[in-house]
C-alpha cells in the first residue's frame, strides 16, 4: 500500500471515530472540503503544514521521521 493511500485510510476512520464531516474536518483546518477529499482520495501527496493541521483537527499529531535502511 502506498503512503497516500495508508494516510488515506488513517485521516477517513479517524474522521468516522470522532463522527466529523468532510465539510466539518476542513472547518476545523482552516481549509476547503476539496482538501479533505483529495486527502481521502489516496491520490494526492499533501505538504507537512496541511498534514499538521490534518492531525491537530483529528486530534492527533503528526509525525514525519526517516527511518534507517
Amino acid at each position: 500500500m502506498a503512503d497516500f493511500e495508508r494516510l488515506a485510510r488513517i485521516v477517513i476512520m479517524r474522521r468516522a471515530e470522532l463522527g466529523f464531516s468532510q465539510e466539518e474536518l476542513a472547518r476545523r483546518m482552516g481549509a476547503a472540503e476539496s482538501s479533505v477529499a483529495r486527502v481521502e482520495s489516496g491520490q494526492y501527496a499533501t505538504d507537512v503544514q496541511t498534514l499538521k493541521r490534518l492531525a491537530r483537527a483529528l486530534r492527533g499529531r503528526a509525525l514525519i521521521g526517516i527511518r534507517t535502511l
